[in-house]
């Protein structure tokens, strides 16, 4: 694998897992009655940033040309680290379906008039991505030692 390329992912990886983990303390805050600071707000933004590229991802495949490029591969990863992070028992509709009501409940926390259950949601959505993010990383570096150990 091209350490350059493994280095980006990482650095991808890491940034989000901060980015989820501050959205998940932001929403906790919300849901607490406690007052927001500039970097909650700035983390439910990244929340409704996130699921847009999210959601931009979830369409990206069914375009009648497809564009390969990094924007296009930051919004499939996106994708797919959304898609993990939620039921693997839907429909492809359903998971977007899923997504859109995940935007819907970001953007209305940004706005401070989120319900509970839609607060409650995005801080378990946020709560898995940050989850599989270290799982994801854990498995990368236990492969990088396998490797190392081997040669």
């Amino acid at each position: 694998m091209n350490h350059n390329f493994a280095f980006s992912e990482l650095a991808d990886s890491l940034s989000l897992s901060r980015n989820a983990d501050n959205v998940v303390l932001a929403i906790a805050k919300v849901q607490n009655g406690r007052e927001l600071t500039e970097m909650d707000k700035t983390a439910l933004e990244f929340a409704v940033d996130f699921l847009n590229e999210v959601h931009s991802g979830s369409r990206w495949s069914s375009e009648d040309r497809l564009t390969i490029n990094q924007d296009s591969a930051r919004k499939m990863s996106y994708f797919v680290r959304a898609a993990e992070s939620l039921s693997r028992e839907q429909s492809a509709e359903g998971l977007v379906a899923n997504i859109e009501g995940l935007l819907r409940s970001a953007e209305a926390a940004t706005a401070g008039t989120a319900h509970v259950s839609e607060l409650q949601h995005l801080r378990i959505f946020f709560g898995s991505i940050l989850k599989n993010t270290l799982d994801q990383l854990d498995r990368s570096f236990a492969s990088s030692n396998k490797l190392r150990v081997s040669i």
